[in-house]
């Protein structure tokens, strides 16, 4: 199995990851799966599902929810990257 599918089967619900979770969740996510990725794999990912948030407009309602779990979720990584710095 390939990194990236590695990476978003480890990473928490889209409900977990958020300005208020992540200081609970990213610690926990950390520990059990973090360290088989460098930092700098995970702001990569973060910056392409920002990407794909930013060219994933439409009407649909999926396309609404996909940039609220891509967001959501670069967020988390962008937080667990962070964390690994201070």
């Amino acid at each position: 199995m390939d990194d990236i599918k590695v990476l978003f089967s480890s990473l928490p619900h889209h409900s977990l990851c958020g300005m208020f979770e992540n200081p609970r969740t990213a610690p926990v996510w950390e520990a059990q799966y973090g360290l088989g990725f460098t930092t700098e794999f995970l702001l990569k990912v973060a910056e392409d599902l920002l990407a794909a948030n930013a060219r994933n407009h439409g009407v649909e309602w999926g396309d609404t929810r996909a940039r609220c779990i891509n967001a959501s979720w670069a967020n988390f990584l962008q937080f667990a990257a962070a964390a690994r710095t201070r």
